[in-house]
């Protein structure tokens, strides 16, 4: 396995002359430009375009051109500032998965010491007491979900929401942090009984796909519920592995990289519902998550430092200017590429096609919104009923408040 490099220079990370792609791993997102772009020609690629559509050439010419990939740079953080915004944490709910170890341990120890009140939960339940005590020592706010919550199980996560929303009413950060590694072998021939081929051990699809998707669905479902935050947040964990192969972790592999497609499609619903949305992608880092096997390929490769992996954590939970962020980590640093950088140029047709779903999520829940006042009206309005009309109209009266004071909210 290669290891993946990442520049605190805004420069490309490429020497082979392939235009290099903002990755997971931590490469930079920016890339060089080659001599036919300096000078303003076209690419092959855009005059074929041209050709086969004229319609869609000339619409690119306008918006920022087809090669126009990357155009905000990747920007390398230090892992200090992030400490400046982890006030903003103070008094607030932050609900996190898998957090009787490695990364979730890490960041619910350090969103606890900035004064969230963290509710933690793991499927190894003398664990995260065990990170519970360790916050309640240094004089934190915690509550430990009493059982072991199973993150591929959507009964067992609904039932550790209600537990947070029962003990702090809202909640305001949500951490999908639980993760597992290799479950089985893929691609090791396994037969059964009869001699056929055995079903492979999906656990890790389970955990880290399915299991990161049912946190996001059920901590969007609060997160939006909560109208007196404006900075919300929902954090996903994803790995170098979301943009990169990973050698004998193809299921590793394709879960990371489903989240990171999950990520990058629910930004437009958190967007539209004033949610920050992040997602962490760390190479490899010194955790219990590596495999023996894994330890000895990496032998003399420079490891993460899980240090960085909390503090993109913690920006990601406490920044109110930082959201829709990659942030990749390795041996090198933090560095955090924007949401624009893998789409078709920021003026292109991706961002103009993104642009108008968040319109759209925005105008349907304000139409669900008058249709639900109208439906009242139309029932209850009558002369008969002077409460019921009170009732309407001061309901009415906080619809319009929301709107105007809340702007995004559902």
């Amino acid at each position: 396995m290669s290891q993946p490099t990442s520049s605190k220079a805004k420069t490309s990370s490429s020497s082979s002359g392939a235009a290099p792609t903002s990755t997971g791993s931590g490469s930079s997102a920016t890339r060089s430009s080659s001599p036919a772009e300096v000078e303003g020609v076209t690419t092959i690629a855009e005059q074929d375009l041209e050709k086969s559509n004229p319609s869609l050439g000339a619409y690119e010419a306008a918006h920022g051109g087809f090669r126009a990939a990357i155009q905000k740079h990747a920007e390398a953080i230090d892992a200090a500032s992030t400490e400046k915004t982890g006030h903003n944490l103070k008094g607030k709910t932050v609900v996190i998965t898998g957090a009787g170890s490695g990364f979730g341990r890490a960041f619910a120890e350090k969103a606890a010491g900035y004064g969230a009140h963290v509710v933690i939960s793991d499927l190894n339940i003398k664990a995260v007491q065990e990170t519970g005590h360790r916050i309640q020592t240094n004089g934190g706010l915690v509550k430990v979900y009493p059982k072991p919550c199973n993150t591929a199980s959507w009964d067992s996560q609904i039932e550790m929401f209600d537990f947070a929303i029962k003990h702090h009413g809202v909640i305001d950060v949500v951490v999908a942090n639980a993760g597992v590694g290799e479950c089985g072998e893929l691609m090791h021939d396994e037969f059964d009984s009869k001699g056929k081929l055995k079903k492979p051990v999906l656990t890790t699809i389970e955990v880290n796909l399915l299991g990161a998707m049912y946190t996001a669905r059920i901590g969007f479902y609060h997160l939006a519920r909560n109208l007196k935050n404006k900075s919300k947040a929902l954090v996903f964990l994803g790995s170098m592995a979301s943009q990169n192969g990973l050698p004998k972790g193809p299921m590793y592999g394709m879960a990371k990289h489903g989240i990171l497609g999950f990520f990058r499609s629910i930004y437009y619903d958190c967007e539209a519902a004033n949610i920050r949305s992040n997602i962490i992608c760390p190479w490899f880092i010194d955790t219990s998550i590596i495999a023996p096997l894994n330890r000895a390929g990496l032998f003399g490769i420079p490891l993460g430092k899980i240090e960085d992996v909390v503090a993109g954590m913690l920006k990601s939970a406490s920044d109110p200017s930082f959201h829709g962020y990659q942030v990749a980590i390795d041996a090198n640093g933090i560095l955090a590429i924007p949401f624009e950088a893998t789409s078709i140029g920021p003026e292109g047709y991706y961002a103009e096609f993104g642009n108008r779903a968040i319109a759209s999520i925005k105008l349907e829940r304000k139409i669900k919104d008058a249709g639900l006042i109208l439906g009242v009206t139309i029932k209850y309005w009558s002369p008969k009923r002077l409460w019921a009309k009170v009732l309407v109209l001061t309901a009415l009266a906080a619809l319009v408040r929301r709107r105007i004071v809340l702007g995004r909210a559902p």
